[in-house]
């Protein structure tokens, strides 16, 4: 799953079903050739999420989300929230907050918020010039349960 801008750079190395959602793309490149199942939605996110299951239209849970964050850290969270209850157990979301003046800064106070709105997320921040990303990992189901009766919490 892929929403924020509508560029191919990261759907050109995709090699699985694909499902990216955009208010406009800019494909520049054959991208049939290389992912089995492409699926463009050209609207807002929010609107992709209150008219489809993207687990349907997949055929499954989503494994591994990408949101890029044109609207800034608030639209990170939003984005996150909306895509959260069709990723698998376990299932993966990168959160990329581009670069620039505070962006390190964004990506800590966006850890911590992410943390807060969902108990056992594992974060971990990246810097990838020219961006920061965030990668959040959901907890394997039961995961929680286990921590909780490791002595000392986890």
């Amino acid at each position: 799953f892929r929403s924020g801008t509508g560029t191919d750079r990261t759907l050109a190395v995709a090699r699985c079903a694909s499902l990216a959602v955009a208010p406009d793309f800019a494909i520049e490149r054959d991208l049939a050739a290389t992912i089995p199942l492409l699926l463009l939605f050209e609207m807002p996110v929010a609107a992709f999420f209150r008219d489809h299951d993207p687990a349907a239209l997949l055929g499954g849970p989503v494994d591994l989300g990408l949101i890029a964050g044109n609207e800034g850290p608030a639209g990170l969270l939003r984005d996150f929230a909306l895509l959260e209850p069709h990723l698998r157990p376990g299932g993966t979301v990168v959160l990329d907050l581009g670069g620039g003046a505070g962006a390190a800064e964004d990506a800590l106070a966006l850890g911590a918020r992410l943390c807060a709105h969902r108990p056992g997320l594992e974060i971990s921040a990246l810097a990838t010039p020219p961006s920061v990303l965030l990668v959040a990992r959901l907890p394997e189901p039961g995961a929680l349960a286990r921590a909780d009766a490791t002595p000392g919490g986890g």
